[in-house]
């Protein structure tokens, strides 16, 4: 019996399917052309303007992007804030309208069903109530060079309220302010727009020296360094109060700029009366009142102080004591958000203090009040160049 044997054939077909490895792909180089244009796309989008602030914010609509180019991070957000303000302020004047229709027809509802009525704001009081007092308060603006952009916008709502207190007293002074540059200017439109129609409050361009209206030898420049203390408002007399908010940077100024001007200089005479906590704060707006408080009441200082200044500046127990006079000038502020406090304007919605210095009145209303009264008065023929509330020379 034969065996037979199979040699194995390398070289024989299978039927295993043979897997192809990929071929490679050769790319071409890309051209001159392709390189410059991708170039070009990337310089384009680099330099194009950033609609997202960087990314990270979206800009509300009307703002021009390219405003925002080259600005720190604090400046771009400051200024998509502010536009952002003027934005809603529309909105605001249409809320404020409607509310003050809603407490209109709620007031008439309580009438019909014979039910008391709440009490309404302090009263602006009628041209014809009022019994000028010969005094003259003339706000010195030209320091708007020595203040940042947040500390000018107080200040411009310090004069607002300067405007409401001498709206609601019978014995009202004459408010001017002086030294109004153009760029201050500009803010102060912005703020408060409806000034121009102040009556008896103008906006001189002029030094406070030389202001239309003012008798250079009738003023006396109000500043806590003075050793001159105050005791009686003369009528005929123009007191000048440092338009100023600041960190008590500047030391003296008030002072220095009297002595070189040769204008007579004194302090209130807080000291003389209360004694305050070592925070001697007093804004533009409370100088205002302190010295309206002073006319009406008969020359009582005390009660004008305790009247104005917020109650957690006095020392505990020491209402009849005496205080160390100021270490900063009158109408000036070390504290910004002092300013905002004591002038009853947080950067969002109204307070307490809001309502004490316009008589109950919102903040968010104020615009709408004060341009309502503007027109008011001007309504009832009272000029804003009356030479009844001027003084005498």
């Amino acid at each position: 019996m034969s065996t037979s044997s199979t040699k194995h054939d390398p070289s024989a077909a299978t039927d295993a399917p043979t897997v192809a490895a990929p071929a490679a792909t050769v790319m071409d180089p890309p051209s001159t052309a392709t390189i410059s244009a991708a170039a070009a796309n990337e310089t384009a989008e680099t330099a194009a303007p950033n609609t997202e602030d960087r990314g990270r914010h979206p800009l509300p609509p009307g703002l021009d992007p390219a405003l925002l180019e080259g600005l720190s991070k604090n400046a771009r957000k400051k200024l998509i804030k502010d536009h952002q303000w003027q934005l809603k302020k529309a909105e605001r004047v249409v809320h404020r309208r409607d509310e003050r229709k809603a407490k209109a027809e709620k007031r008439r509802l309580m009438r019909e069903q014979g039910l008391e009525l709440p009490p309404r704001r302090g009263p602006v009081v009628k041209p014809e109530d009022m019994v000028p007092s010969g005094v003259t308060l003339l706000i010195d603006l030209d320091f708007d060079g020595k203040m940042i952009d947040k500390e000018i916008k107080s200040m411009c709502k310090q004069l607002l309220y300067c405007y409401a207190a001498n709206r609601r007293t019978t014995r009202p002074v004459m408010l001017a302010c002086a030294g109004m540059s153009a760029e201050l200017e500009k803010t102060v439109e912005t703020q408060i727009a409806e000034y121009k129609n102040w009556p008896n409050f103008p906006f001189h361009r002029e030094s406070y020296t030389s202001a239309p209206g003012i008798d250079r030898s009738s003023l006396v420049y109000l500043t806590a360094d003075s050793p001159n203390v105050l005791t009686h408002l003369e009528p005929g007399t123009t007191y000048v109060i440092g338009g100023i908010v600041d960190h008590n940077r500047h030391k003296r100024l008030c002072l220095d700029r009297a002595n070189k001007d040769g204008v007579k200089h004194a302090q209130l005479p807080i000291g003389e009366f209360v004694a305050l906590n070592s925070r001697k704060v007093l804004t533009i707006n409370q100088c205002v009142e302190i010295m309206i408080n002073v006319l009406q009441n008969g020359n009582d200082w005390k009660a004008a102080f305790e009247t104005v200044i917020p109650q957690r500046k006095f020392k505990e127990g020491a209402r009849n004591g005496s205080a160390e006079p100021q270490d900063r000038d009158e109408g000036q502020d070390d504290d910004e958000d002092a300013v905002a406090e004591e002038a009853g304007e947080k950067s969002a919605g109204s307070s307490a203090s809001t309502k004490r210095l316009l008589g109950g009145q919102d903040a968010d209303g104020a615009d709408a009040d004060v341009e309502r009264d503007s027109k008011r008065l001007k309504a009832d023929g009272e000029s804003a160049s009356s030479d009844a509330d001027r003084p005498s020379a």
